[in-house]
């Protein structure tokens, strides 16, 4: 029997359920959460544990990675419902300078697993978590698609409901009944939806429905969040009792299948439906928590780890991002393309990176940081012991699928692709639990010397760099490229490998500037495949008809083999630029192609000027459509030359489109791609790696992400 869903009844007691080929099985355990708690006022933290049904007692226990174990006292709520309640009243009036609790704010099913060292796939014939080969449940899926009159989930007409393709008949109320009636049949374990399908079938029901293998669906209300700058919602989904929901559109299911889905809730002891909708660095922080109830460490709940004080001058020399060289603009032959294997997660890993090991007092064979007036024991740290065997893992699933391997350990090693990048960030995040800024800054330290040392090896090779991005670095010459790889492998000590080979590539200047842009480029592969980054293909706002536009003569240039054949084809493309403005002008492109996508960051009130969003928002609202921050909002371009509020209409307003805007852009996507002529950074840069190597301050370097911290 392989354990694939846990869930809570309405009396609070833990269901697990089982799949063993065809039945299903379900056994239902009592369950007491514990939390914990340090006080220099016990007196007053048990006169008010006292109102409550719990029971007490004293522990041993890691408050933080590193620290010794002392007394903590254990909380046993009877009552599950009550944890959240009681940990706030312990907080009130003041107590959090009091009161410091730990192991509290984890879901009801999160707990039980981590409690009792369970995962979901556990097979309860062999209880080995890290095994990469173990069996995945035979989990029987279905997919529910409808169609409602304007395509939003705000509108209440339901237009078409079809379950695997096949659509149900007769009135709204009829088609959600036999919906429902082919669930019960049909006994699928999991159920393939797009945003908040299952919600807006509860909501449009005449009835109270369910769609679990028993009653009790959860609905989970969306919600917005920022991340890297970005703002994001999460939109609304239903928990089940013995059955899950995956959302289509979900990041970790999109990028990596359920393959990666349930390879992440079994590294991580979080419950499929959970790792369903959570992000990357949710999943990361859950193995973190996972790897510290295996070592008896505590789970801070308002985690008060301060910054290490430091100067202006330490704060400025520190507090730096990923090293960037300025690119060289212009056509280049015969490119390498080097990148490092997981760095920043190995970096990580071989220099100690954590947070009790930066800046620690033991003296335990203490090393300087490069750059950084910061030192690292080499006692093994904690976050090093929670990704080792998450790098050793990827690496031995890759080494299986090096000559294609199977479709499942393709979307593993994407899956544990995502855990590793989302490492870096989480050492800086202010609300991460094991976070500290000042790992991050050791991580960006390190980095930006492994390129500098990287780039001076290819340069000692033959090798002439063309750009470099924090952990990848462009070459061309007649260097051997596997003395390189050698030497460095050799000095490093972290695998770099050639991630592609090109027959060209364009580095592109920024708009108006022969300045080069830092992630700005295309080129042509061995293989003859586009690679492009930076350009109107790659943007998520540009219309489909700009983007079209570009990807056409993109295909033109990529016939080109040398430099003098590209600047022949450019005459192909401005006939493909002036095709493309012909049908502008005689109005044969479709809106929907037309339309720019964008996601607003604010609520209408939130807005202080009359941007394109706003006005946006603002449309849809007069069609009774609520977007909220986050979603994605479309609109043309109807007149260019009014004020916001009259520039925009929605792609269903019968109105004129702004033509003239619209040739303005494919002629902007047009000088995106020229490269212009080559600057004269190749000097400029070998002074800028020098600079680095003598004085950090002077580096040209690129921040990886807004620290929260700051």
């Amino acid at each position: 029997m392989i354990l694939f869903d846990i869930s809570v009844d309405k009396n609070q007691n833990i269901e697990l359920w089982f799949k063993s080929k065809n039945r299903i099985h379900k056994k239902c355990i009592e369950f007491y959460p514990k939390f914990y708690f340090k006080s220099n006022n016990t007196k007053k933290a048990f006169n008010k544990l006292s109102s409550y049904d719990v029971d007490t007692r004293v522990v041993e226990k890691r408050g933080w990675p590193g620290q010794k174990t002392s007394d903590f006292i254990e909380v046993i709520v009877k009552n599950p419902r009550k944890l959240h309640k009681i940990s706030r009243e312990l907080y009130q009036n003041g107590g959090y300078k009091e009161h410091t609790l730990y192991n509290v704010d984890l879901s009801i099913p999160f707990r039980y697993l981590l409690q009792n060292g369970l995962y979901p796939t556990l097979d309860l014939k062999r209880h080995d978590r890290w095994n990469l080969d173990y069996v995945n449940p035979d989990l029987k899926t279905v997919e529910i698609d409808i169609k409602t009159a304007n395509g939003s989930l705000n509108d209440k007409s339901l237009k078409s409901l079809e379950l695997d393709g096949s659509e149900f008949k007769g009135s709204e109320q009829e088609k959600i009944d036999s919906l429902v009636k082919e669930i019960r049949k049909q006994d699928p374990d999991i159920i393939y939806t797009d945003d908040g399908v299952l919600n807006y079938l509860k909501e449009r029901a005449e009835k109270d429905i369910h769609f679990g293998r028993l009653p009790g669906d959860k609905e989970i209300g969306g919600d917005t969040y920022r991340s890297y700058g970005q703002t994001i919602y999460k939109p609304m989904s239903l928990y089940m009792r013995g059955r899950i929901q995956i959302n289509k559109n979900s990041f970790i299911y999109g990028e990596s299948g359920l393959d990666g889905v349930l390879e992440l809730s079994r590294l991580s002891s979080r419950p499929i439906h959970e790792v369903c909708r959570a992000s990357p660095g949710t999943v990361i922080s859950s193995m973190q928590i996972a790897k510290a109830f295996e070592s008896n460490i505590l789970i801070p709940w308002k985690k008060s780890v301060p910054e290490d004080f430091k100067s202006a001058r330490k704060l400025i020399k520190a507090d730096r991002g990923g090293l960037t060289l300025q690119p060289i603009t212009g056509f280049h032959s015969d490119v390498v393309e080097v990148d490092y294997s997981s760095l920043f997660p190995n970096i990580i890993l071989k220099k100690n990176i954590s947070p009790e090991t930066i800046n620690c007092s033991c003296n335990h064979g203490n090393k300087k940081i490069p750059q950084l007036d910061y030192t690292v024991c080499n006692k093994k740290g904690f976050l090093p012991k929670v990704i080792e065997p998450v790098i050793l893992r990827r690496k031995q699933l890759k080494k299986r699928t090096k000559n294609g391997g199977c479709l499942r350990d393709r979307r593993r090693v994407v899956a544990l692709k995502w855990i590793l990048v989302t490492c870096f960030g989480y050492t800086g995040y202010k609300n991460a639990k094991y976070g500290k800024i000042e790992c991050h800054e050791s991580i960006c330290a390190y980095g930006r010397d492994i390129l500098v040392k990287t780039s001076h090896i290819a340069q000692k090779h033959g090798f002439k760099v063309i750009h470099g991005v924090v952990d990848s670095l462009w070459l061309s010459g007649d260097g051997d490229i596997n003395k390189f790889k050698k030497q460095v492998n050799e000095e490093i000590g972290i695998p770099i490998e050639i991630e592609d080979k090109y027959k060209w590539m364009v580095f592109l200047p920024k708009l108006d500037s022969k300045t080069g842009a830092l992630n700005k480029y295309y080129g042509v592969k061995q293989n003859e495949e586009l690679k492009t980054r930076g350009i109107e293909t790659r943007r998520h706002d540009t219309p489909k008809i700009i983007k079209k536009f570009q990807k056409e003569v993109l295909e033109i240039l990529k016939k080109a083999n040398t430099e003098k054949e590209y600047k022949q084809k450019q005459i192909e493309a401005l006939e493909v630029l002036e095709k493309y403005k012909n049908k502008l002008k005689n109005k044969s492109i479709p809106r929907e192609k037309l339309a720019y996508t964008s996601k607003p960051s604010k609520k209408i009130k939130n807005y202080k000027t009359m941007n394109r969003n706003k006005a946006a928002l603002i449309k849809h609202k007069e069609k009774n459509i609520d977007k909220k921050p986050g979603e994605k909002i479309k609109y043309i371009i109807r007149n260019s030359k009014l004020k916001n509020r009259d520039k925009i209409a929605l792609i269903n307003q019968k109105t004129p489109i702004d033509t003239k805007h619209y040739i303005k852009q494919l002629e902007r996507a047009y000088k995106t791609l020229q490269p212009k002529q080559k600057n004269t950074q190749t000097k400029n840069q070998q002074t800028q790696l020098t600079k680095q190597k003598t004085k950090p301050n002077q580096t040209k370097t690129k921040k990886l992400d807004k620290n929260p911290n700051r």
